[in-house]
This record gives structure tokens, C-alpha cells and sequence, in this order.
């Protein structure tokens, strides 16, 4: 569980433009803690693990299809650096009346058209696909930041249960009171040494701004979507 620590802690949280770090729960209070008392626990540790192993999968997807965009625009810079000599040869082979030479000098240039055209088109949907990926790794890493802060409401659940201090006064600005499996979070922060109502109000914010993200990706999904199917049009390969 090491890995967890690494994970959970210094998590720092973007709230209305300032940076915000989360209180974390000591694991100390839940060291003696039974197995089946940690089992919901443990389920969302696991769930933090595999959604840092699709992040790491997704970053990478995002900065190969960023390559591959910076691949595609140097392209396109040598076909329109390309095309000019083409049209010179075709004045040359007319002048010289080379009719072979010049056939091939047009079907040359014809195809570096048709390339640079592709390619634009190429340039288009990868411009597209950049932002697809971006969103994707950004809903991922909201939905870790919602789990880490359930890891911590988890952590004051099991520890509740067996507390008998008294419940912590939320403060004027926690209203209504926040509840975590029907549990006010004053009765979670019994034997704890934070507020759990403030990582409940950190909790509600990364809910909100995980639908937001997934409202974000939404749309980007569907402009992705377009640009596949303009690419596909052209029935043609790419190298990559």
C-alpha cells in the first residue's frame, strides 16, 4: 500500500483559482482496524491504482498523437516547399516539348496536390484528436481526484465506528451538514485529527468538476467523431 501514500498525498486541488491542498486522514487511526472493516477501503485503493495505470496509458496515447501531429505539419511543409520546383519542371518540359518527361512532371506534381491535400486533412483531424486525448486523460485524472478524496471519507467512516469522542463542530460556513453513507461528517472527524466536512466540500467540488470534464470530453468526442469520418472519405492509408 505504499504506493497509496504516494498517490494520496500532497494532493493539491484547483478551487476558483487558487490551490487548494486536501486534508488527509492519518492511516495511523486505522492500523488496528480488521480486514473486513477495511475490505470497502481496500476496494477503493485498488480503484486509485488502476485508474493511475489508465492515466499513464492515456498521457502516453496523448503524446504520441502529439508526434504524430508534429509529424504530419513537417510534412506539409515539405510538400509546399516540394510543389513549386514541380511547377517549374512542367514549364521546363513544355519549353523543351519533352512530351514523356513532361507527362511524368505532371503526374508528379498532380500527386504532391493531391498529397498536400490529404495531408491538410491529415493536419485537421489530428489537431482534433490532440484535444480528444487531452480531454480523456483530464476526466481520468478528475475521476482520481474524486476517489481520493473518498478514500479519505472511507478512512473516517471506519474510524467513526468505533469512536466514542464527540462530534466536531463544522464551523458556520457547512451548511446543511454533509452526510458520507448517512453519516454526518461532524460524526466522522470523532478521532480524527481533521474536519472530514472539509474533504466533504472538497469531495462535492471534484463530483462537480468531474461531470463537467465528462461534459467537456462529451463534446470533443463528437467533433473527433466528425474528423474520423472526414479522413475516412479519402479511403487512403496513412504511415502511422
Amino acid at each position: 500500500m505504499k504506493n497509496i501514500k504516494i498517490y494520496a498525498s500532497s494532493l493539491i486541488l484547483m478551487l476558483s483559482g487558487c490551490f487548494t491542498v486536501m486534508p488527509e486522514i492519518n492511516n495511523a487511526f486505522i492500523k488496528n482496524r480488521s480486514d473486513g472493516e477495511k475490505s470497502d477501503l481496500a476496494k477503493i485503493q485498488n480503484e486509485i491504482i488502476s485508474i493511475n495505470k489508465e492515466i499513464r496509458e492515456l498521457e502516453k496515447n496523448s503524446e504520441i498523437t502529439k508526434q504524430k501531429q508534429s509529424a504530419i505539419r513537417k510534412k506539409l511543409t515539405l510538400l509546399d516547399y516540394q510543389r513549386p520546383y514541380l511547377e517549374e519542371m512542367v514549364k521546363l518540359y513544355i519549353l523543351m516539348e519533352e512530351s514523356e518527361k513532361l507527362g511524368k512532371s505532371r503526374g508528379e506534381l498532380a500527386a504532391s496536390v493531391d498529397e498536400y491535400k490529404f495531408n491538410s486533412e491529415l493536419s485537421a483531424y489530428f489537431n482534433v484528436n490532440v484535444d480528444y486525448q487531452n480531454a480523456r486523460v483530464e476526466t481520468k485524472q478528475a475521476e482520481l481526484s474524486v476517489k481520493i478524496a473518498e478514500q479519505e471519507l472511507e478512512k473516517a467512516y471506519i474510524i467513526s465506528k468505533g469512536s466514542a469522542g464527540q462530534p466536531v463542530d463544522a464551523g458556520k460556513d457547512t451548511k446543511p451538514v454533509q452526510k458520507y453513507r448517512d453519516v454526518p461528517c461532524t460524526q466522522l472527524s470523532k478521532g480524527v485529527d481533521v474536519n472530514v466536512c472539509k474533504i466533504m466540500e472538497h469531495y462535492a467540488d471534484r463530483q462537480k468538476n468531474l461531470v463537467n470534464k465528462k461534459q467537456d470530453l462529451e463534446a470533443v468526442s463528437l467533433k473527433f467523431l466528425e474528423a474520423e469520418k472526414n479522413i475516412k472519405k479519402y479511403n487512403k492509408n496513412y504511415e502511422f
